[in-house]
Parts: C-alpha cells; structure tokens; sequence
C-alpha cells in the first residue's frame, strides 16, 4: 500500500527493491535522507531475538500505577525479528517498553526519540532492527535480514521474518436498517504481526487489537475469520475474551466451533471491557463524556509448534492473504446478526433471513454482501488510525467524500479518510483531553 513509504533500496529478509510501479507508472524514488530519523516517539519496532531457545515473548507496557497492558506475546525462534506497533490513539507507545522472556522481565526500552533509540543496539536479549516514528519516519540504517540461519527448510525452517498489517476498522450496529450511520458503534485498531519460515509458510499470527470506542447500547462481540484457513491448519488460538456464559462456543483449538473456515472471536461483548463513565452512549464518542482509556486484547494464533504443523498442513504467506481477512461484529448477543465489510461474506453461522430487509440490499447469488442499493456500507477499513464521528453524526456530513467513494464503488475518493482541505469535517470528530 502506497499509505506506507516504499523505496528502492528497501530490504525485506532476503530481498531488496530494486524497482516498482504504482499506478500510471510511476516509478518508486530513492529514500531521500531526510526521510529516516526520529520525531519526537517511535510508532513501531522490530526487534530481533537474541536468545538460545524458542521462548515466548511478551512485550508490556504500563497502563497505571503496578497494571501493565501487553502489546505483543508470541512463541519467537532465537534470531527471529518480531514486529509490534503503539497501543495509543495515535499509534504511539507510551515512554518505555517491557520486555519479558518465558515470564521473566529481561529488560526495558525507552521509546522516546530524546532517549536516542538507535538500529543495532541491544538491550538484554533483544536488539533493536527496525522502527517508525511521528508521520512513519523510518529510524537510519535499519538492520536487514529476517534473523535465523538459513537453513535448509527442516520441517518448520530455520530463518524466520516477520510482516505486519494493520489498520481501523469502524461499524453501523443497526443493520438491516441505516440506523444513524455515524460509524462509531465500534472502532478498533488492528495489527496483525506474521512470523513465517524461509519457504514463506506461517507459523505464528500475533494479533493486537486497540478499542477505542463503541457508541453503542447493544452488546455487540467482534471476531474475524481466515477465509483461506481451514480449522485442521491452526494448533492453537488463545487470548479470546469471553464470558463464562458466552453465548460463543470454541472447538479444542480455540477456534469457533460450527465453521468450515478459522474463525476467531475477539471478545463477545464489548460492554465487559472498558468501564461505563457514568453518561453517554457507550464509550468514547461523546465530547461531554468522561474519556476512557482503550482496552488492547492480544491473541495468538499457532500454525507450527514442536517441529510440526497443524494436522491440516502449513499455509503460506501468499495463501494466508491477511490483508484480505475478514473481520466482523454480531450485534446484542444474537449470534446470527453478523455485519461484514462491504462485498464480504457471512460466516457459517450467520442468519441468512435477515439479508435483503431494511436497508439492505444482499444479493448471496452476485456476491453483493453488506450494502444500501447505493453501495453504502455498515463497516469499514482503512490504513490509519480513523477519525470517527461524535455519537448521532452522519458520517456523510462529517467525511465529505464518503458518499462519493462509497456509491462510485471505491473508485472516487479513495482517501476520503485523510485530513486534507476540503475533506473533513473537524468539528464533528470526536476528540478527546486526558
């Protein structure tokens, strides 16, 4: 995506840049130099593990006084980078990292940019490979290489690298119906960090989410399936977030029972996790009401453990398509009322009586999911951390060129969420002072 900064030069595990085109033909530049440093705090990090043994990692952050939140947690191969981002609102961590092996706390890593958080220093057992900061600036010199030692494949590789994508997603809760269209019944930050081998197949998924808000008096829960996974490829799913009387039912591997693709269910309801101030609807989308701070869920998500695969065999990066993952709420605790992305499937489980009521207009023999007859949708995604509306603000009025990239099908106004002259708004987003 052209939303990150991509360049000649760039170096990925085994391989760098050499040229690209975007569209019309527009050749990739050089990285200019002023383009690397650090402003002000990082945004992301890759690091790389520098222990003897597979171990698992767990990377904190304190939230208040002796109560921290984990940011990023995962089964990490000596010598394999790892790729976490920041858990605040504008994607940046809080001062200082802690950084724990097997449970035990091996060090610490100050964040802000004055503390000079320079590529290749080490800290405990953990060097530092790569990070971002303010507006994606890139830290100088960043380390190539995936980590590992090559190898020759074995059952699960030696060399490892990791990718991540991430993004917002922002759900209407009152599907079929338009209901008020202000996209705030649910914003939650995803970051999905990929471990994979040398022959590029997957072995561990480290999945963060960030709540930010829910203008919502439903109990909605929120998951996402793997549209290319098949429940026998995963070992293990932990981290969900459910109530002992759940209404969501998990198989042996942590996976939701009753689906013929993986799918994982975040939380199930979104009222357990963040505290009720007192006024408002929901959290966080009122400016007259008290500001919660986010709730960070972290899961992982198992391909390859002990020297083997899932029954079901590896998948590979390519296959696995995480930019395409299929993430989704189901509203009030009724399991079958499932609200996708505009053109994106429901699960297995999803109540199909309700398509083509209300505002609707599903079409299951045409592929046309989640849509008005003018190709308004109920959910979407974008690339950065989103904007949204205060609490009964049309998002039409608030995102001026909604409209217009929503009907023409994407076409128009891909960038409709960016804050540019003409685009926004600003005085009916939620903005918050702690």
């Amino acid at each position: 995506s052209c939303s990150v900064n991509i360049y000649k030069g760039d170096v990925y595990g085994d391989f760098t840049i050499v040229d690209g085109t975007s569209n019309d033909e527009l050749h990739l530049c050089e990285k200019p130099a002023e383009e690397c440093g650090c402003e002000d705090i990082l945004h992301s990090l890759t690091m790389r593990y520098d222990g003897t043994t597979a171990s698992e990692i767990k990377v904190k952050v304190k939230a208040k006084k002796n109560c921290y939140k984990q940011i990023f947690t995962g089964i990490v191969q000596p010598g394999a980078n790892f790729s976490f981002t920041g858990s605040r609102h504008d994607g940046s961590f809080k001062q200082t990292l802690y950084f724990y092996v097997d449970g035990s706390k091996n060090t610490t890593l100050s964040t802000k940019c004055d503390d000079n958080p320079t590529v290749g220093n080490t800290y405990g057992d953990f060097t530092l490979m790569a990070g971002t900061s303010k507006d994606n600036k890139a830290l100088c010199d960043t380390v190539s290489g995936g980590g590992g030692s090559g190898g020759t494949g074995g059952a699960g590789g030696t060399g490892t690298t990791t990718a991540t994508t991430t993004g917002t997603l922002a759900y209407e809760d009152l599907w079929p119906a338009k209901g008020d269209y202000d996209f705030n019944d649910l914003v939650i930050n995803y970051d999905f960090s990929v471990t994979k081998d040398e022959q590029e197949r997957v072995q561990t998924i480290s999945a963060t989410f960030i709540v930010y808000a829910f203008g919502a008096s439903y109990h909605n829960g929120f998951g996402f399936q793997l549209p290319n996974v098949s429940p026998d490829q995963l070992i293990s799913v932990t981290g969900s977030d459910l109530a002992s009387n759940s209404i969501i039912h998990l198989d042996a591997n942590g996976l939701e029972s009753g689906q013929s693709k993986a799918t994982v269910i975040v939380y199930d309801d979104s009222w357990r996790l963040m505290p009720y101030p007192g006024v408002g609807i929901g959290i966080n989308t009122e400016l007259s009401a008290p500001y919660v701070e986010p709730d960070t869920i972290v899961m992982q998500l198992t391909f390859y453990n002990n020297g083997e695969f899932a029954t079901g065999g590896p998948i590979t990066y390519g296959d696995l398509d995480i930019g395409n993952f299929n993430p989704f709420i189901f509203v009030n605790q009724v399991r079958g009322v499932e609200v996708h992305l505009p053109d994106y499937p429901p699960t297995d489980l999803v109540d199909t009586s309700y398509f083509s009521t209300a505002d609707d207009a599903t079409d299951v023999a045409t592929g046309f999911y989640y849509k008005t007859d003018k190709n308004l949708p109920w959910a979407i995604n974008t690339p950065t951390v989103f904007d949204y509306p205060i609490e009964k603000q049309d998002i039409t009025q608030v995102y001026l060129h909604f409209a217009d990239w929503a009907q023409s099908d994407g076409t128009l106004y891909p960038d409709w969420y960016e804050d540019k002259s003409g685009y926004r708004n600003a005085s009916l987003i939620y903005t918050h002072s702690k």
